[in-house]
């Protein structure tokens, strides 16, 4: 049960994965999607769910980037993001949306578009090489600076292992293949098994039905 630590909020209603809450004063609305995904089985779900991320919402070359800020121009922010997930518990895959009311509905529609296409198409094997040398290549900037090389020691300290060479990271996410792939995506990707959040002015007064066209 989400708990209105928010003064403002005034109304709650909510579904089996949708959940409303108007907070008066707040015209912009914050929406979440999640999912449990995990615990890590192996080096190449690692990887995969790296690539999967990726082509979701992390970065300008995204799904979600491309099609809700590039394309239509209805999000201001837009980003998926994976968290906590280790090789013994399970985490969550995140999708944090901002946009207003008026283009909200459209903001839902598409998001859950974009996720049935993933999970019912997948990548191709272009689109797969593609994101694998994006990611290999960004993880190199990454580990040049020491923000990015001490979050990368952390991150693999809280996952339970020891320190890797940056040559790690690239092959776990190189060595996922297109059936790899595209079997995490049918999984994790299927927008049934997301549950939404929103929350703003008049939150609860949106037409959205649950689930994809």
């Amino acid at each position: 049960m989400l708990t209105q630590r928010d003064p403002r909020a005034t109304q709650s209603i909510s579904g089996d994965k949708f959940q409303a809450i108007d907070i008066d004063g707040a015209p912009n609305l914050t929406m979440l999607y999640g999912t449990q995904v995990g615990p890590f089985q192996k080096d190449a779900d690692e990887g995969a769910f790296q690539i999967a991320n990726a082509a979701l919402g992390a970065g300008p070359t995204s799904r979600l980037f491309k099609q809700l800020r590039q394309t239509a121009g209805l999000s201001y922010a837009v980003r998926s993001e994976l968290h906590s997930i280790t090789r013994k518990t399970e985490g969550a895959w995140v999708i944090r949306a901002f946009t207003d009311r008026k283009r909200a509905p459209h903001v839902l529609a598409l998001i859950q578009a974009v996720l049935k296409d993933l999970s019912e198409r997948g990548l191709s094997d272009v689109e797969l090489r593609d994101y694998q040398s994006e990611l290999s290549g960004r993880h190199v900037i990454a580990s040049s600076t020491t923000m990015g090389l001490a979050r990368y020691i952390l991150q693999t300290k809280l996952r339970g292992g020891s320190w890797p060479p940056a040559e790690d990271y690239r092959r776990r996410v190189n060595q996922v293949n297109a059936s790899h792939m595209n079997a995490v995506l049918r999984q994790y990707a299927d927008p049934t098994r997301w549950h939404i959040v929103i929350a703003g002015e008049d939150a609860s007064k949106l037409q959205f039905r649950e689930g994809p066209d």
